[in-house]
């Protein structure tokens, strides 16, 4: 594997995760709460807190998906400039 293919792979990897982390944090922020302080304490227990952190947590998903978005929008706009502009649906002329 070439070296511009295996990094590409791995920015594809970290576009994945940031936005399945995103969506984590929208749709169950108190699981995710409850995972990140069961293995890195690094948030209260989910007892202990009210509503502020579920809702911090629901923003940071919010960023997250939009910060996702940018990365795969950096990816499409690279493979057209590669060439593979057919697989978007924009013509080879551009």
């Amino acid at each position: 594997m070439s070296r511009g293919l295996f990094a590409f792979v791995v920015q594809m990897l970290a576009c994945l995760g940031v936005t399945s982390i995103g969506v984590w944090a929208l749709a169950r922020p108190r699981h995710l709460q409850q995972f990140i302080n069961s293995n890195f304490a690094l948030l209260p227990n989910v007892e202990e807190t009210g509503q502020v952190m579920p809702i911090l947590l629901r923003l940071v998903g919010i960023f997250a998906l939009w910060y996702g978005y940018m990365l795969s929008s950096g990816f499409r706009q690279e493979l057209s400039a590669l060439g593979f502009g057919w697989f978007f649906g924009q013509s080879a002329n551009m």
